[in-house]
C-alpha cells in the first residue's frame, strides 16, 4: 500500500511540473527595444535545436515587421551582433547505491555528465528609413523581406513573431 501511495504522489508531482511548462512553436526568445526615434534593438536567442541562419531570419523578420508597423518602407542594420555560442553544463553526481567496505557503508555516485550545446544569440540594431532619406535605395525593403521569410519560416513561428 505504501509503494502505491509513493507512486501516486510521484505521478501527481510529475503532472504538476509538466502542467506548469508552456510550449510554443517558436524555437527562440526575442525582445524589441526602442533606443531613439527611429532606432531599435532586436534581441534574439535561439534554442540549440535551430541553426544560426534561422535565428538571423527571426531577427530580420522582426525588423521588417517593426518597420512596417511604424509606417516606414525600409530599414538599415546599424549593428549585427548575432553570434554562434556554446554552453557547457555538467550534471551533478547522483547517489545510485552503496557498498560495504571495511565495516563502513560507502555511497556510490554516478559519474557527472558534461554536455555542450551550441546556439545562436545576440541582437541587431536597426534604423527605420523614410523614402526621402538618401540611404533609401540601399536599405532593406521590409515588405520584400517579409514575403521571402514567409516562405522559409514555419507558420507557428510567423504567428508568434507577428504578435
Amino acid at each position: 500500500m505504501i509503494v502505491i501511495a509513493k507512486k501516486l504522489i510521484s505521478a501527481i508531482f510529475l503532472l504538476t511540473v509538466l502542467s506548469a511548462c508552456t510550449f510554443t512553436g517558436l524555437r527562440s526568445d526575442f525582445s524589441q527595444i526602442q533606443l531613439s526615434n527611429n532606432i531599435y534593438k532586436i534581441s534574439v536567442t535561439g534554442k540549440s535545436s535551430i541553426g544560426h541562419e534561422t535565428v538571423k531570419n527571426y531577427a530580420l523578420y522582426l525588423a521588417a515587421n517593426l518597420t512596417i508597423k511604424n509606417n516606414k518602407p525600409r530599414f538599415i542594420i546599424v549593428k549585427d551582433e548575432i553570434e554562434r555560442l556554446s554552453k557547457t553544463t555538467t550534471s551533478a553526481p547522483v547517489l545510485i547505491g552503496s557498498a560495504q567496505l571495511d565495516n563502513h557503508v560507502q555511497p556510490i555516485f554516478s559519474t557527472p555528465e558534461t554536455k555542450i550545446s551550441a546556439y545562436s544569440a545576440g541582437a541587431i540594431i536597426i534604423e527605420l528609413i523614410a523614402k526621402n532619406d538618401k540611404r533609401y535605395k540601399n536599405a532593406y525593403d521590409a515588405k520584400l523581406i517579409l514575403q521571402q521569410l514567409n516562405l522559409i519560416l514555419s507558420q507557428d513561428d510567423i504567428d508568434i513573431l507577428s504578435s
